[in-house]
């Protein structure tokens, strides 16, 4: 970016109330997406999940991606290597650049950077944090550090304000977030043992504990995979958990359950099937994806 082509152009003019001012040209590697990340950064995005940092941009809106959306961006990150090319449109170094939707709407894909998402949690989220109920900003900045994303700590700070929960389901979640390998593994086997009414799987989700048994399944060890998979299953099932069905597809729970249907042992095999066919148990969005 030449410096003298920025001073040699006239800056724009923002509205701002009753007066018009003009602002100085921003870096366009702040406004776009593409120029901010390489293929290798999409694929580490993809790979690990970190589908926050992926947003779709249709016209002047933006919205998150939907989990369709999510499996076929896996696809196109992991071998084979196959996707649907009428569909998810690569930019000229090979990063997706944009789906294609079926009205020949174009959706722009846009990765923002860690360094971006860190920056936004720090400052402009920590604001948010203390009005849900972090005293201060020290707190705040910590809870985001610890969940990773504002809505994880907001979620946190809801599920610790909400009285109604069960502290054993607390106990259980906050275990599977921050224990040791063996004790994810317990607190997994625990939260399964919930299930039994759909009360408590109404409380496992009000706690958060659909994410982290998410992320048992997608990269725990094979004990790990195979009691967050019964749990989910569990979570899943029948007509009055549409709800705990919505929160699993958003935490990536279908992408995560599909290769251990594929390559886990038989117990994983099962469990994560089981959980697949709750899913989509009158549920037309699971279906699809």
């Amino acid at each position: 970016f030449d410096r003298r082509t920025e001073a040699a152009r006239p800056a724009p003019f923002r509205r701002t109330g009753r007066r018009t001012e003009r602002h100085a040209l921003r870096s366009p590697q702040k406004l776009c997406g593409h120029a901010m990340t390489s293929l290798a950064e999409w694929h580490a995005a993809v790979n690990n999940g970190e589908w926050e940092r992926i947003t779709v941009r249709v016209g002047l809106q933006t919205f998150p991606l939907r989990t369709i959306q999510q499996v076929e961006l896996e696809r196109w990150s992991s071998p084979p290597f196959v996707w649907d090319r009428n569909w998810l449109v690569l930019g000229h170094d090979g990063s997706p650049h944009a789906f294609i939707g079926r009205d020949g709407s174009i959706n722009v894909l846009t990765l923002a950077s860690s360094a971006l998402v860190k920056e936004a949690q720090r400052e402009r989220d920590v604001s948010r944090l203390i009005e849900l109920g972090a005293e201060t900003r020290e707190r705040a900045i910590a809870l985001l550090e610890v969940y990773g994303s504002r809505q994880a700590a907001a979620n946190a700070l809801c599920a610790a304000a909400d009285t109604s929960i069960p502290s054993e389901v607390r106990k259980w979640v906050e275990q599977l977030r921050s224990g040791g390998e063996r004790q994810k593994e317990a607190a997994a086997r625990a939260l399964w043992i919930f299930t039994v009414t759909n009360s408590n799987t109404v409380w496992i989700r009000r706690a958060g504990g659909i994410p982290p048994l998410v992320a048992l399944a997608r990269g725990g060890t094979d004990g790990q995979k195979e009691q967050a998979a019964g749990a989910l299953a569990e979570l899943a099932a029948g007509s009055l958990n549409d709800d705990n069905k919505v929160a699993i597809a958003r935490a990536g729970g279908i992408a995560a359950l599909v290769p251990l249907v594929r390559d886990g042992a038989q117990m994983q095999k099962e469990h994560a099937a089981g959980a697949l066919r709750n899913l989509a148990y009158r549920n037309a969005d699971n279906q699809v994806a």
